[in-house]
This record gives structure tokens, C-alpha cells and sequence, in this order.
């Protein structure tokens, strides 16, 4: 009997296969490119990553050492590793999840813009005070089918504008992303906000 399970259990293997889990991060395959995507970089609990608007989080696998800089705007080319996502966990429920990435070209962009396009959003940073707040910025997101105006720090912290125009781009580029994933309003994480250093 126990022959004929071992038997069995050989033929299954043979012919379905192991299902392995896929290797998430850096060592994982490359599953897809794109191209022509504007992101920037930021410091982050993991070091340093990028915020793209179509795309989300990405930790930068092989980086170059000149793109290691807090708020450096960048359009690029790259492979995302794996369909996977990776867990930063600063405790239960409590994660954020971000991708990898190898970059294959970058530009550096100036960083003057107030105006970005990412996939099928645009955002343009505002001045805060412009719409009665403390002086700082926030943001403006058009998706067609979405308009959202954020002249402050999203995700229930009050009222507080950002301090810098990078910040809020930062933010920004996340909340695009989110749209271009769910097709609806998003929502972010107090541990999203603490993970790019926002908060």
C-alpha cells in the first residue's frame, strides 16, 4: 500500500510539478518594463525608494549611486522584479507594501515643474495658503474621472500643509498610483505617510 502512494505521489510530482512561491525583491525575475515614467526619490524606513505615480513604491535594486539622493525627480526605464510585493510591518494590520525595481536608464529631472503627468493623472503642486490654509503646499490630482484637491497633509493629521513642494509631489505620485490601481478614491495609511518620512 504504502508502494503505491509513494508511486502516486512520484507520478503527481512528475507530471503537475512543484509550486514554488515565487521570489519576491531583488533576486525575483523581471516580469514586466516600462518606460517613460516620472518618479522621485526618497528616503524611506528600508533606505532609499521610489514613489512612481502609475506604479506605487519600489525599493531600487543595483542603483547607481547618484540617484541616492532625498527628492531627486526622475524619469526612467526599468524591469519590476517579480509580481510579488514586499512587507515593511511596523506591527499588526499595520504594513505597507511596496515592489522592486532595476533601473535600466534614468534621466534626472530639473525639479521646477508644477505640473506632472503620470499615466493617465495630472498633478500641480499649489501653495496652501492659496486656498486658506498656513503657508506650505499640497496638491491637485485630475484623472478624468477623479478631481482631488489636497492642500494639506491627507490621512486625518489636521490641517497641516506639507512643508516642501517634494513632499507633496511625494504624496501626490502615491495617491495617483492608487487611482490608476483601484479606479476609485483612495485612501492612505498613517504607516504609508510615516514610511516615506512625511510624518
Amino acid at each position: 500500500m504504502s508502494r503505491i502512494c509513494s508511486l502516486v505521489l512520484i507520478f503527481c510530482l512528475l507530471f503537475y510539478g512543484c509550486d514554488k512561491d515565487p521570489i519576491c525583491g531583488c533576486k525575483g525575475i523581471a516580469t514586466k518594463t516600462i518606460s517613460d515614467e516620472i518618479a522621485i526619490i526618497t528616503d524611506s524606513e528600508i533606505g532609499f525608494v521610489l514613489i512612481s505615480g502609475t506604479y506605487g513604491i519600489f525599493e531600487l535594486c543595483d542603483s547607481p549611486g547618484e540617484l541616492l539622493r532625498n527628492s531627486l525627480i526622475v524619469k526612467f526605464e526599468g524591469n519590476i522584479r517579480s509580481n510579488c510585493l514586499s512587507t515593511y510591518s511596523y506591527g499588526p494590520y499595520q504594513e505597507v507594501k511596496y515592489r522592486h525595481i532595476n533601473l535600466a536608464t534614468f534621466e534626472i529631472l530639473p525639479g521646477n515643474e508644477d505640473i506632472y503627468q503620470s499615466g493617465e493623472v495630472e498633478i500641480r503642486l499649489i501653495k496652501s495658503e492659496d486656498y486658506g490654509y498656513s503657508s506650505g503646499f499640497g496638491y491637485e490630482i485630475n484623472s478624468g474621472f477623479i478631481k482631488i484637491t489636497q492642500p494639506f497633509i491627507p490621512g486625518g493629521q489636521g490641517y497641516r500643509p506639507f512643508t516642501t513642494a517634494d513632499d507633496a509631489l511625494k504624496v501626490a505620485l502615491l495617491v495617483s498610483a492608487k487611482i490608476q490601481e483601484f479606479k476609485d478614491l483612495p485612501s492612505l495609511t498613517e504607516e504609508e505617510l510615516r514610511f516615506i518620512n512625511i510624518l
